[in-house]
Parts: C-alpha cells; sequence; structure tokens
C-alpha cells in the first residue's frame, strides 16, 4: 500500500538551506515565503502544494540550518517522508500552532522564557523562537495563522544536540531532550494525528510550564523507570521523560503507516512500553476503544453543550473523564463558534435527571484514582476552568466534587429538586477540588464551615438564596434554562466577554497557585490516611466507615 504523507508545519534540518529549496521548488513546486538568519540557526519558510504523483499533500515546510553539522543536504522528490524516517533519530526542532501568539508570547516571557526572532505582523503568519539553551537543546518555533492547522506538534530533525551552545546565563547546559518512539493515535484524535513524539528531559518542571502555557492537555501517563508526563494536541502528543542523558530512540512513523520505533534507556533496550510500542517493522496490536464519557449535544448556535455520560455510575469522575473533560474544554476554547459552554451530566438509566456524584469512590478504593490531571485538577476544569464562560445545569444530586465541578462554572443554574453538599468528611476524605477556596468567596464564612463540616446537603433555592445558584427552574428544566442564560450571553462580543470573564476571575484565589499548591500540602496526609482509604471502601461496600484518625 503506498503511504500519503501531509504535514501543515513541518520543520527539517538539512545542510544548506537554499540549495534544498531549490530542489524543492523544481521538484515539489514549493514556493519561498520568508526566511532569516540568526546566531543560532539560518532558516527558510516555504510552501508546498499538492503533488501531482498525490503522495505529498503539503503545507509550511521549515528548512533549518545550525552551527552543529546537521544532517546532509537530501533529494526531495516525492517521498520527503522517507528522508525523515532515514534522519529522524534526533530532534532538534519543535512547531507549535497558537490561536492567540500575543497571548502565548506574553505568558512566556511571564514564566521567565526569553524570544529571540519575533515577527508579529507578516501576512498570514506571525512566529517567535525560544532559543534552545533554555529547554535542552530543542528549538522552540511558535506561530499562528489565520485558520486553525491541523499539525500542532511537529519534530525536526537533528545529529547532535545543542548542549554546546551557552545559554542565557552564559554557561553550557547540559540539558538534553530526545525523542524516543511514536505511539498510535488515541480514540479521540482527530484526523492527521501525528503520533506521540517522547522526548527526555532533565528539567520537567520547567518543560511542564511551557507545554501548559502552549495549550498542550496533560494526560496520565506511566513510563518504566522514570517520572513521565503527557501532553496532547487534538493532532499529536508529547511525553516528557525526566531522567540522566542515555536514552535513545528513533521516530519512524507517518500517518497511516503502522510501523513503529524501537526505544530504550541507557543500553537496556525496553521490551514493552506503556503504549505498545513495538520494534522497528513489526505491527501494532489493536487496542480496545477508549469508552467515551464526554459527549456534545449542542442545540444553539453559538453554545456548546457538553455532557458527562456516564449514568451507570451516576457521572463520577475518574482520571479519563476528567481527561475527556479537559480535552472538550480545550476544543471548546480553540473554536470561534463557541462563545458559551454548557455543562450537564447524563440522566440516569432509569430517566432521572443527576449532575455528578463527585470522585468515583470505587475507583479511588481500587487503585488510588483521584480524578485529576496535571494542571487542570479535579474533573479537568478545577484548577483551571475553560476561558470561555462556563455554566452548569444541575438536576438531580451534585455532591462531593459534583458540587466543586458547579463551583468551577461562572454561573449555575438548578432544578428546584437539585441537591448540593460536600460530604467528603463522612468518607475521610477532604474536599479539596476547589470548593474550600471558592466557598468563602461567595458565602459567609461561618455558613462554608459548616458545609464543609457536617457534609449535610442542602436545595438550590438555600443556594439561590446565598447567591451561589443563578436560576432555579422546575424539575427537569435546567439545561432547558441553561440554554436560555447561555443565549442572552452568546449574542453578546466575543473578545468582551473573554475579557470580562478573565478580569472578574482574577480577583478569585482559586486561580492563584499558590493556594492551591498550599490547600495540596494540607490535604495530601488525608488522602493517603487510613480513614480515607476506609471511607472509600466502605461506600463502595455499602456499610458505614469506622474511622481511627489514621
Amino acid at each position: 500500500m503506498t503511504e500519503r504523507f501531509e504535514f501543515d508545519h513541518l520543520s527539517i534540518a538539512v545542510r544548506r538551506p537554499l540549495a534544498t529549496a531549490r530542489q524543492l521548488r523544481a521538484e515539489l513546486g514549493a514556493e519561498p515565503l520568508t526566511g532569516g538568519i540568526l546566531p543560532q540557526f539560518r532558516y527558510l519558510l516555504m510552501h508546498v502544494g499538492d503533488v501531482s504523483n498525490g503522495h505529498v499533500r503539503g503545507g509550511r515546510l521549515e528548512l533549518i540550518s545550525t552551527p552543529e553539522d546537521p544532517p546532509e543536504h537530501t533529494a526531495a522528490s516525492g517521498f520527503m517522508h522517507r528522508f525523515l524516517a532515514k534522519h529522524g533519530e534526533r530532534a532538534h526542532h519543535l512547531s507549535f500552532n497558537v490561536p492567540d501568539l500575543r497571548a502565548a508570547r506574553s505568558a512566556l516571557h511571564e514564566a521567565g522564557f526569553h524570544t529571540i526572532q519575533e515577527d508579529l505582523d507578516f501576512p498570514g503568519w506571525q512566529e517567535v523562537f525560544l532559543p534552545p539553551d533554555q529547554l535542552h537543546g530543542m528549538l522552540i518555533q511558535i506561530a499562528s495563522t489565520p485558520a486553525p492547522i491541523r499539525t500542532e506538534a511537529l519534530l525536526g530533525t537533528r545529529e547532535r544536540d545543542w548542549s554546546s551552545l551557552p545559554n542565557n546565563r552564559g554557561a553550557t547546559d547540559p540539558g538534553w531532550w530526545e525523542p524516543l518512539w511514536n505511539s498510535p493515535p488515541p480514540p479521540h484524535a482527530e484526523t492527521g494525528y501525528l503520533g506521540s513524539i517522547v522526548v527526555g528531559t532533565s528539567d520537567l518542571a520547567r518543560s511542564d510550564v511551557l507545554f501548559t502555557i502552549l495549550r498542550g492537555v496533560p494526560e496520565p501517563v506511566s513510563f518504566p523507570g522514570a517520572v513521565a508526563r503527557k501532553y496532547v494536541w487534538p493532532t499529536g502528543s508529547i511525553i516528557l521523560v525526566e531522567g540522566e542523558p542515555g536514552v535513545r530512540g528513533a521516530v519512524v512513523t507517518f500517518p497511516g503507516t503502522r510501523t513503529r520505533a524501537a526505544w530504550q534507556i541507557g543500553d537496556v533496550p525496553v521490551a514493552d512500553s506503556p503504549e505498545d510500542v513495538t520494534p522497528h517493522g513489526a505491527s501494532v496490536p489493536e487496542r480496545p476503544a477508549t469508552p467515551v464519557f464526554v459527549r456534545r449535544a449542542d442545540r444553539v448556535a453559538g453554545v456548546a453543550h457538553v455532557v458527562i455520560d456516564r449514568p451507570e455510575a451516576r457521572n463520577a469522575i475518574n482520571t479519563e473523564v476528567a481527561r475527556q473533560l479537559g480535552a472538550e474544554f480545550d476544543r471548546c476554547d480553540r473554536d470561534p463558534a463557541v462563545r458559551v459552554i454548557v455543562l450537564s451530566g447524563a440522566p440516569l438509566p432509569d430517566g432521572r435527571g443527576t449532575f455528578s456524584a463527585g470522585l468515583d469512590l470505587k475507583a479511588f478504593a481500587a487503585s488510588g484514582d483521584i480524578g485529576e490531571i496535571p494542571g487542570r485538577g479535579f474533573a479537568g476544569l478545577a484548577e483551571r476552568p475553560p476561558v470561555t464562560p462556563i455554566i452548569a445545569a444541575v438536576e438531580g444530586f451534585a455532591l462531593a466534587g459534583g458540587f466543586e465541578i458547579a463551583l468551577a462554572c461562572d454561573l449555575i443554574v438548578a432544578a428546584a429538586d437539585a441537591r448540593f453538599g460536600l460530604p467528603e468528611v463522612t468518607r475521610g476524605l477532604v474536599a479539596d477540588g476547589g470548593s474550600l477556596l471558592r466557598l468563602p468567596e461567595r458565602i459567609p464564612a461561618a455558613i462554608a464551615m459548616e458545609l464543609a463540616l457536617t457534609g449535610t446537603d442542602v436545595t438550590a433555592e438555600t443556594l439561590e438564596r446565598l447567591g451561589i445558584v443563578n436560576r432555579v427552574v422546575p424539575g427537569g428544566e435546567a439545561v432547558e434554562g441553561a440554554h436560555e442564560l447561555a443565549s442572552a450571553i452568546a449574542r453578546n462580543a466575543p473578545l468582551a466577554l473573554t475579557a470580562t470573564k478573565r478580569i472578574l476571575s482574577r480577583a478569585s484565589r482559586a486561580v492563584d497557585g499558590g493556594a492551591w499548591a498550599e490547600q495540596r500540602a494540607i490535604a495530601e496526609p488525608v488522602w493517603t490516611s487510613d480513614d480515607a482509604r476506609e471511607g472509600a471502601s466502605a461506600f463502595a461496600e455499602r456499610r458505614d466507615p469506622e474511622f481511627r484518625g489514621e
């Protein structure tokens, strides 16, 4: 079967960019767009259209020349993927697409990164570069285009790393980034998925900052013998592995292929990876489909209706539900047509409405699953809600983490028979999904204390009087009422809506990373206590817990 190679923005290293450009122009009809010469590298940006033989469907191609003796100038005829498969053992360049380049640049500067070669006014294309010394030899390009591009995280190639280059402190940086393998696309991946790029880093915290700013959605990942983080974009993902130099591998996969790269840590090959990676040339076994726990049920223009769809568990939250929610919120934030989000829970199998029972205590008792994703917190929004205004439509019960999900939303529309509460203390747990930060800002401290310490639930009317619930509607009409409120918001100017929410939100401690860190330090001993396990086990076994204060 003939492979087809598609890309939207691809960066490759070549020895002579101009010579390669001439060949690309002659053989692929590539047209130069812009270029530049900097101390660290030379680059040339070109546009590649569809090739007549149908095997290359292009986009923007960037040719990079570095001081580090990159791969030999290569023939470009027809199948550029063959070149990349041959020379893809070392990555030196990552390109990202972001919807708002200036906002991303500002966030990077606030996080302590500095940029080089900024072009914010080039027609149809904006870009900034982060020098390679800041992130262990990886040159980072961040770009913005008028329309979303399919591939948001792509690799270039290199022969040697950048460790000999001076960093911004005038010293050499021993850090390293290396690609390890590509993985098959997850079930939720969009068309054009390019696999999971795995890189090593000796500064995981700093790398976390970068990929959070670049709108990567954190996902849990296990990696044998090392600490790892995973960030996902609709068309690709990056796994960061923290450790010492000595991680090696090769990236050799492209859309439509089933070829994967062998990988190893140090001198010891690893036979089985957490992503079913197999040695080069072998086929990847089929993987069971991940259940879909989050769906869209849009009905009004400008309003995204997101549904937690796990009725058999009363819409309880585990890590997979949190990941899917976070990914859906990110899609909403990227979609200019979405001005408001309505969040609801799927009805129970018997037809009764319910919002969410909060944390899946059975999963917690069995495996310690706490329904969080790094950087976003519980349910994929507690610590970092979507930028888009979001309304909770509450039917039935919003208890424990379910109440915390509703509190993380900007507005709440509740059915008259809905019940809210924080029963965590009755299960030996702490309500650390944001409610203890948000409630004292919205209601008197003594009432917040009573709700949190007794674990009793209250009615929607009570919370409406306290100013937590915006509107109370008849039972069964919460979603309709939320859409009515959303429509009133969606008719307004989108930039004004986003800015207004951002300004109002900045007054809350719930957006303060320090407050979350302090809360986590206080709550962590409770979550790892015997009482916590007893409370969750008692819930799963339908019995009263026996707490011992241990």
